[in-house]
């Protein structure tokens, strides 16, 4: 089952108390009170840097907005070389004392922090290198306790596929108390949400926040892959190589230091007669992968990704057995929170938009949501920046990121009815493109030639956690007020022409490829 822990136990409690009493204190003979202290991070060494600093404030390092916090942990995931979890596992309680405290009103979410760790026999928990066990992406949400998990006739969750797997669905409970009726049941949490997830800031600026009423649960659907086959170490040198299934035999380096199974590789597993891929490759402007026909948009040429990534299966050739060992990992997930209070917080809202030429993340009435949003870069294409870097563009109004309206159950969702010709500002945006072989991405105004988000990944370059060789991570975009050090929000109309660009070293070929801007927005008032 999954574990839950507030910042408040113990001897932490008692300092709590007696912190407050001395604002109190303060408050009462000054009339000011002092701001709350941040609180230290999960993961103190990361740097939390951002792509668009403003000027004068490049390498400084990012604090989360909020003082107080609660984390909770995943479910455990227990599974062998080449496994596939894809599945949303059983729902976690939060703590009591957050679920008591905001029993009738809204919590403000200001931003997470999350981790990959494993269950240690002798230290408890340790964190997981990239290179043992790949996250391709997860979903997380928090949860109202007047809102449930809409269930299949089977009872497992339900929800519309964008490409990304299903975008889980809620609905209002009917046997409790009615919730306020602008209340928010439901938030979600995807921002940077594949193996990049615990190197970059996923905070909000001040005075921004998604607020959620009466918290409850957290639910969680990863999609992990195991890459440790029980031995010590770094695999992928002669000492030590991947165990890999013929389609990953040949067409990759010599000694790859990342585990060429995590491009979901199609093996003999997989029945190619009953295999159909809805391609969804769109015409240009919106996307190039129709005009290049590029071998993610047919059956008959898809080689890997998505659609040979199944919950349960093993990406080994179906004569090659899995290593007997069982690795244990789950995820942990800090909250950072305060009191939602409409006359401080603005909300945001996540937007999202897919190199195919779609929206891949939205949970509404979203008349432009994507069936598929992986392509192959094909080895040795490449593009007006060399022979061996591929770019794939695609060009679209703003306006197509958002909703024709939104339920208060649905976490991932901009509703367009509420955002008026004043427009819609960009708050956070993260790049999503995946391993080895992601160089950029970037985010423009084509109508002003603006440059929104440029991220740029930093690429691991020793075996250390954190900084595996292989793997990457791309600081994000953040943006507010120029007294906290950031540049002022860009506005966007509907018809505001954004066009977004991603570029992958194209040596060798990689299928199942990504490139998405997963961004949060507020509206203009």
């Amino acid at each position: 089952v999954g574990l839950v822990r507030v910042a408040s136990v113990g001897l932490v409690r008692v300092a709590s108390a007696l912190c407050s009493m001395l604002s109190s204190v303060v408050a009462y003979i000054s009339g000011f009170v002092p701001p709350k202290a941040p609180a230290p991070n999960m993961l103190p060494s990361m740097p939390y840097i951002l792509a668009n600093p403003a000027p004068g404030h490049e390498g400084v390092k990012r604090k989360f907005a909020s003082s107080e916090f609660f984390e909770v942990d995943s479910p455990v995931m227990k599974m062998q070389y080449s496994e596939v979890v894809w599945r949303t596992l059983p729902a976690v309680p939060l703590p009591a004392e957050i679920v008591s405290r905001y029993a009738s009103s809204s919590m403000a979410v200001t931003g997470f922090e999350v981790d990959l760790l494993r269950l240690n026999s002798t230290s408890g928990v340790e964190p997981v290198h990239a290179y043992d066990s790949y996250n391709h992406h997860y979903g997380v949400s928090l949860v109202s306790s007047a809102a449930r998990l809409k269930l299949d006739a089977d009872g497992r969750a339900s929800g519309t596929d964008y490409g990304h797997g299903k975008v889980l669905e809620f609905e209002v409970q009917e046997d409790g108390k009615a919730p306020p009726q602008d209340a928010r049941l439901h938030q979600s949490f995807i921002h940077g949400n594949g193996q990049e997830h615990r190197q970059i800031f996923h905070g909000a600026p001040p005075g921004y926040a998604q607020p959620l009423y009466a918290p409850a649960q957290f639910v969680f659907t990863p999609m992990q892959i195991s890459t440790n086959d029980g031995t010590a170490g770094r695999k992928g040198g002669s000492a030590n190589p991947w165990l890999l299934p013929r389609a990953k035999q040949l067409g990759v380096p010599e000694h790859p230091p990342y585990a060429p199974i995590l491009e979901c590789p199609c093996t003999t597993r997989i029945n190619r007669t009953a295999l159909k891929v809805t391609g969804d490759c769109r015409p240009e402007p919106l996307s190039d992968l129709l005009a290049t026909n590029n071998p993610t948009c047919q059956t008959s040429t898809y080689v890997g990704g998505l659609n040979c990534c199944r919950d349960g299966g093993f990406l080994l050739d179906a004569d090659q057995a899995p290593p007997p060992f069982v690795d244990e990992v789950f995820f942990r997930f800090r909250f950072y929170y305060e009191d939602f209070d409409p006359e401080r917080h603005q909300s945001i809202d996540h937007v999202e938009w897919a190199g195919n030429g779609c929206d891949s993340g939205c949970n509404g009435d979203c008349p432009n949501h994507c069936k598929h949003i992986e392509w192959d870069v094909v080895q040795g294409v490449g593009s007006h920046e060399g022979a061996d870097v591929a770019a794939f563009q695609s060009t679209f109004p703003a306006g197509d990121m958002l909703a024709a309206k939104c339920a208060p159950t649905a976490g991932q969702c901009m509703d367009g009815s509420k955002v008026g010709r004043e427009g819609f500002k960009l708050i956070m945006a993260a790049a999503h493109c995946h391993a080895p072989n992601c160089l950029r991405q970037e985010l423009r105004n084509k109508d002003t030639g603006e440059m929104l988000c440029r991220g740029v990944p930093n690429h691991g370059v020793t075996d250390t956690v954190y900084d595996e060789a292989g793997y990457l991570s791309t600081p994000p975009c953040l943006w507010g007020e120029p007294k906290d050090g950031l540049l002022p929000p860009p506005v966007l109309l509907k018809n505001t022409t954004l066009q977004m660009v991603t570029y992958f070293n194209s040596t060798y070929a990689h299928p199942g490829q990504m490139g998405i801007w997963q961004m949060k927005a507020a509206r203009v008032v």
